[in-house]
């Protein structure tokens, strides 16, 4: 096998043609879920944008229909405030899920703003009665870009026995076992089922992981792991409890650097429309 170094040079992207989108959104108030309907199709039409819009005026359908999707959404809109189970909820059952996509959280106050960063949202539009939708439109457009770069991510693995182009967010961890590298994921769309991970081994040094994927949400939380920060599940001082319910160790020297960047991703924007 030698001292060759399998992984890839860089991270490749594949082309910027867009694909199309499935947009979800989730209103209990009708007049404001079909105005937010409306204007989602307006804005697709005039930037250009393929997607695929489906509404529901309460989570439970939502989630009750998530499981027969093709597809996972790739943004999904939701009001706070709805009977039997909130906005919130929704967005903690598909982190559960691993939901990899931007959830954008509607409200009518900031009371739930802060609530929001358990869940990580992509942001939080106060609903107005203004009706050029600017603000909205910029944070779907914001969504829309941040989904297509996450789509177009990718890192090619030199393993010892094959050659694979692994999309970067379904990358759950890396770990070493003595001179060899094992990445762990999961190409599946229900990330959290058990027997659906899969495994390559190749030889690369976990430093030069740790530098190229960085930017990507990946932290070393021992000597011998690097984490995907997207699939932590909960965490102590000792250990990491993944979103597909596998523990890693936590090392006593990577504890401060972990909880810090844990702090720092829990941030979400407050989007107000302008008043007039």
């Amino acid at each position: 096998m030698g001292n060759r170094d399998a992984v890839a040079k860089a991270i490749h992207h594949a082309g910027r043609e867009r694909c199309s989108l499935n947009i979800v959104l989730c209103d209990d108030n009708h007049d404001d879920c079909e105005y937010y309907a409306r204007l989602l199709e307006s804005i697709a039409q005039k930037s250009g944008l393929d997607i695929r819009l489906t509404t529901y005026e309460n989570g439970q359908n939502f989630l009750f229909d998530l499981e027969d999707m093709e597809a996972m959404p790739d943004i999904v809109f939701l009001d706070v405030v709805m009977p039997k189970l909130g906005g919130m909820a929704v967005a903690r059952k598909l982190s559960e899920k691993n939901f990899a996509g931007a959830v954008v959280f509607l409200s009518v106050s900031r009371e739930y703003a802060f609530e929001a960063f358990d869940v990580r949202a992509f942001n939080y539009v106060l609903k107005t009665d203004d009706s050029d939708g600017s603000r909205f439109r910029r944070v779907f457009l914001e969504a829309v870009s941040a989904v297509e770069e996450r789509k177009t991510r990718y890192i090619q693995i030199n393993g010892i026995t094959e050659r694979l182009n692994i999309p970067i967010d379904d990358i759950c961890y890396f770990e070493v076992r003595g001179r060899v590298c094992v990445v762990h994921f999961n190409l599946s769309r229900e990330k959290t089922l058990p027997g659906t991970e899969q495994t390559i081994d190749f030889l690369s040094p976990l430093g030069k992981l740790e530098n190229m994927l960085l930017q990507y949400g990946f932290l070393r939380t021992h000597r011998s792991f690097l984490v995907n920060c997207a699939y932590v599940q909960s965490y102590t001082y000792t250990s990491i409890t993944l979103s597909n319910g596998v523990e890693v160790p936590l090392g006593r020297a990577k504890r401060t650097s972990f909880l810090e960047a844990m702090d720092a991703r829990a941030t979400v924007h407050v989007t107000e429309h302008d008043e007039t």
